[in-house]
């Protein structure tokens, strides 16, 4: 059964009246996940709800994802880069598999979830045999490890790197650890590798976790110059963060993502003492639940209130019609297109030496 767009006259007043001609015709998701229920191992024991994987549905198939984006863009064109689930659970094989063969299927494109304990070599036969153009690692997968004590090393490891500077990859990098992007060991690690490896491309998912802006405050000034360094916008809604974004870091290395399928569903994350909290319609074990005994508050998609953000903060900054067009589209489509044609000449290199 294909997940459902819960689509209201409401949110279609606020696509009309906020979001439609502010967007570009055509746009580029660079952050969501597909997967489906059989790729998920059943758990021994009593699921642990984990606020850093917010779960909304059992599976969020390629034509899920298709039916959102269509819904939630009406009119206009959307591509997107998508991997799997980053559950411990998940059957990493059959998940990477899929999506490769959904990217292939779709004419968009797909990263890889590498397994930790993958060799190059590995690596390599994948990303061939995969046309995956990237790595999306995760912290679940450093099960030795609390998320506030894992360093970013233990989860994008050397043999990942290495993989990922010799074809030019992207390794799309979800922060761990309590301090997000002002960790000076996070700091530390993304420095090392962006000048380490210089040809890989290293987008920092979440602009680094900056659902509240603290985090954006000390670690974009430290990252600003860094040119292989990009961020995504994926469930960030804060206007200030983006304003901080906007003024630090140059526009071209900055990517919107949704993070679907949990940008679907209505609500809004909020800062309460420095701490990001989710406030949605539905009631979840991982968020504070709007719904009162006697009226619900009326919420709109996550991904709306993502764009509101961006809006409000590229209306202060004064950015262009062409910077915008180009964090919504441009951007992601320009950096995937790089690793397609360096992808093409290793296999045209290999192909004249084999001559």
């Amino acid at each position: 059964m294909q997940v459902q767009v819960d689509y209201t006259e409401k949110d279609l007043e606020i696509w009309n009246k906020e979001l439609k001609d502010f967007l570009p015709d055509k746009i580029f998701d660079s952050h969501c996940h597909i997967w489906l229920k059989e790729h998920i191992r059943e758990k021994a024991e009593p699921e642990v709800v984990n606020p850093s994987l917010p779960k909304v549905c059992e599976e969020f198939s390629l034509d899920d994802l298709i039916g959102a984006e269509s819904a939630l863009f009406p009119e206009k064109k959307v591509e997107m880069l998508m991997f799997g689930n980053p559950e411990e659970e998940i059957k990493i094989e059959e998940n990477n598999k899929y999506a490769s063969l959904s990217s292939e299927n779709s004419r968009n494109y797909a990263l890889m979830i590498p397994p930790i304990e993958a060799k190059v070599e590995e690596l390599d036969s994948v990303v061939s045999d995969g046309h995956f153009v990237g790595f999306k690692p995760y912290w679940t997968f450093v099960t030795w490890k609390e998320q506030n004590d894992v360093l970013i090393e233990d989860m994008v490891t050397e043999a990942q790197l290495e993989v990922a500077n010799k074809r030019g990859l992207i390794i799309l990098l979800h922060i761990p650890r309590k301090l997000r992007l002002a960790d000076p060991y996070n700091l530390k690690s993304i420095k090392r590798i962006a000048k380490e490896y210089p040809n890989l491309k290293l987008v920092i998912a979440h602009i680094g976790r900056a659902y509240c802006s603290w985090p954006a405050k000390v670690g974009l000034e430290e990252l600003k110059d860094l040119e292989n360094v990009y961020f995504d916008t994926a469930m960030v809604q804060n206007p200030v963060s983006y304003q901080l974004l906007f003024r630090k870091v140059d526009k071209s290395r900055i990517l919107f993502g949704t993070d679907l399928p949990i940008a679907m569903e209505k609500g809004k994350v909020v800062c309460v003492n420095n701490r990001n909290l989710f406030v949605t319609a539905k009631k979840y074990p991982w968020s504070l639940s709007m719904i009162g005994e006697k009226e619900e508050i009326e919420c709109t998609f996550f991904v709306y209130e993502i764009i509101r953000a961006i809006k409000e903060a590229a209306e202060l900054e004064g950015l262009s019609v062409a910077d915008v067009n180009s964090i919504f589209y441009e951007n992601t489509k320009k950096l995937i297109e790089s690793v397609i044609k360096g992808l093409e000449n290793e296999v045209a290199t290999i192909r004249l030496n084999k001559t």
